[in-house]
């Protein structure tokens, strides 16, 4: 690990954008660029761990070559992500919508379409995270999620 350069990365980016990779037994598609960043922050979040342990071993850390630089003094090894646009249903589509859910189900999609909570958020609401006379709700921003 202590090998591992920061070009290793910015090469292994390029090859898994362009499709495949050298050597691997299996022949892998062109990946996208979310795809490319979610292996490059699992790789990094090893690089932590692998340098908290040479810490603890009493041994010197070594720089994390997967760390995102929000300098750009040096090349980022992430990927920019195209920004997808937020789509909302028309009111002829949240008709339809309604019509085809039984109507015990309509209460928790329509909570989602007026929240814009996704599931996630959804299922781990809790009533001390709603305020009912100011009509909030407060959710704590999870890890991983833009936007």
């Amino acid at each position: 690990m202590r090998a591992l350069t920061r070009e290793d990365f910015e090469r292994y980016r390029e090859r898994r954008l362009r499709g495949g990779l050298a050597g691997a037994q299996r022949q892998r598609g062109k990946a996208s660029p979310t795809t490319v960043n979610k292996e490059l922050s699992f790789a990094r979040a090893v690089f932590y761990d692998f340098i908290a342990a040479l810490e603890d071993r009493g041994l010197a850390p070594i720089p994390n070559p997967v760390r995102q630089d929000r300098t750009h003094s040096i090349k980022d090894p992430f990927v920019a992500e195209p920004k997808h646009p937020t789509r909302y249903l028309t009111d002829e589509e949240e008709s339809r919508l309604r019509v085809a859910l039984p109507a015990d189900a309509w209460p928790v999609v329509a909570f989602s379409l007026l929240t814009g909570l996704d599931r996630g958020a959804q299922l781990g609401l809790r009533w001390e995270a709603v305020d009912l006379q100011t009509r909030t709700i407060t959710t704590e921003r999870r890890k991983g999620r833009r936007g």
